[in-house]
């Protein structure tokens, strides 16, 4: 999940499924504590090296992450089957 990005940020890279998504549509998340407020997270939606993106990030709170985790579970299949 992390790797050579950038000093105090976790990066995330999605599994690479070419044939379903265009390049354009391809890329990473890279999150980390804000340095003046440690109580908030920024999150970077960065394109991959093809696409040529201009990133953008979002703030969120702690309370943020744990209902944007829920509300990925609840996208999962075993999570709709219920």
């Amino acid at each position: 999940m992390s790797g050579p990005g950038t000093p105090g940020r976790i990066t995330f890279h999605p599994e690479q499924i070419i044939h379903l998504i265009p390049p354009s549509q391809r890329g990473l998340l890279e999150l980390g504590a804000m340095a003046r407020h440690p109580e908030l997270i920024q999150m970077w939606v960065l394109g991959d090296q093809l696409a040529r993106t201009v990133p953008c990030s979002l703030i969120l709170t702690h309370a943020d992450v744990r209902r944007f985790i829920a509300v990925l579970r609840a996208q999962l299949p075993e999570a709709r089957q219920s």
